[in-house]
């Protein structure tokens, strides 16, 4: 059974549609429960907005937390940034120090070349004076064979000599032979004159 100020229609089929209507005898009561209801309607929210800052301060601290942690890693993070500094700066010390006992190994390399470059400059300069020795033996040969030609052509000037003596001999004999043949030439004609 409905209550007084209240009308309640059920034709809908599924849905219910509930009207309140206020008389003025009972105005103020009711409205007191309707201004209860919203009072009380008020605090469930004023609660629920309550509940909702206190998650957001769980939130908030739980935020906290994770930035004290976050803040921990980037301290953890420089930490190690610095240790790995520390580690290159140490691998640059064994490697400069490989490097420096590279340089000491290659110093004593150089000194070695240096010493075989002064042994082979020594061999070169004796190169150089067994070849000087070379070509004044073969000056002195040079020189040893042009006597031996300048024998040879006082020896065929001395033939030449001898020939033109030779010829010189020769010319005269055969000229006074000459003569005397042409005088027995003129005495067949005296003996022609005879005979006439």
């Amino acid at each position: 059974m409905p209550a007084q100020g209240w009308t309640q229609d059920s034709s809908g089929n599924e849905d219910q549609l509930i009207t309140l209507q206020l008389t003025p005898c009972q105005a103020s009561p009711t409205g007191g429960k309707v201004e209860q209801a919203e009072s009380t309607e008020g605090q469930v929210e004023q609660a629920e907005s309550t509940g909702g800052q206190v998650e957001q301060a769980e939130s908030t601290e739980g935020q906290v937390e994770q930035a004290e942690s976050t803040e921990g890693q980037v301290e953890q993070a420089e930490s190690t940034g610095g240790q790995v500094e520390q580690a290159e700066s140490t691998e640059g010390q064994v490697e400069q120090a490989e490097s420096t006992e590279g340089q000491v190994e290659q110093a004593e390399s150089t000194g070695g070349q240096v010493e075989q470059a002064e042994s082979t400059e020594g061999q070169v300069e004796q190169a150089e004076s067994t070849e000087g020795q070379v070509e004044q033996a073969e000056s002195t040969e040079g020189q040893v064979e042009q006597a031996e030609s300048t024998e040879g052509q006082v020896e065929q000037a001395e033939s030449t000599g001898e020939q033109v003596e030779q010829a010189e001999s020769t010319g005269g004999g055969q000229v006074e032979q000459a003569e005397s043949t042409e005088g027995q030439v003129e005495q067949p004609e005296s003996t022609e004159g005879q005979g006439n």
